[in-house]
């Protein structure tokens, strides 16, 4: 669960990819951020910046790439 922040379409060869946004939580006095995109949905038509949500889907972690990756399943108000 976090407060959507940073959100954008996102467009590749001027065709719809999705939405990229930034999860922010805060949590024991610490921020935290995850950067998301959710593929094939436009988030903006339902969520705006600073909207609280809670976002499940499937975390992974990329050690070539030194960064962990989220693909979102779900996105709803929390």
């Amino acid at each position: 669960s976090g407060r959507i922040t940073e959100i954008r379409l996102i467009n590749a060869s001027g065709n719809f990819v999705g939405t990229s946004f930034v999860l922010k939580s805060t949590i024991d006095n610490q921020t935290y951020s995850l950067e998301c995109i959710c593929y094939g949905r436009d988030l903006a038509e339902h969520h705006s910046e600073w909207d609280l949500v809670r976002v499940t889907g499937e975390i992974s972690y990329y050690r070539n790439d030194g960064c962990w990756q989220m693909e979102a399943a779900i996105i709803s108000p929390a």
